[in-house]
């Protein structure tokens, strides 16, 4: 049965002069899946946010994100080429915002 994982990483830097706001916003994410059948397969999430800080005029604002969520998704096949999804993510470790839950039914649909 295929196993598949994948790490990203992600870096945002913006500076805006006008209000000399500086924000620094990284995002590490990681991936991993196993089929257990065609279009039946499961995955778990990882990510990881960190940053935000916003400085004005100086000033630190204290607003810095440090922030873990986590999710998983089964997929169930409904047909050859369709499959129902469902997904559930959760703040796993939440200092400033981003503390919720989602749960998510969706179909989908290849045509190839």
């Amino acid at each position: 049965m295929p196993v598949c994982g994948s790490i990203l990483i992600t870096a945002i830097f913006t500076r805006q002069s006008l209000y000399d706001n500086k924000i620094l916003f990284g995002a590490f994410q990681a991936h991993g899946s196993y089929t257990i059948l065609p279009n039946f397969w499961a995955a778990v999430d990882a990510t990881y946010y960190t940053g935000g800080n916003v400085t004005v005029n100086g000033k630190s604002k204290d607003n810095r994100l440090s922030n873990l969520r986590w999710g998983l998704t089964v997929a169930v096949p409904s047909g050859k080429h369709s499959a129902f999804k469902l997904s559930y993510s959760s703040g796993a470790y939440v200092v400033t915002g981003t503390n919720f839950n989602t749960l998510a039914l969706a179909w989908s649909h290849s045509w190839f």
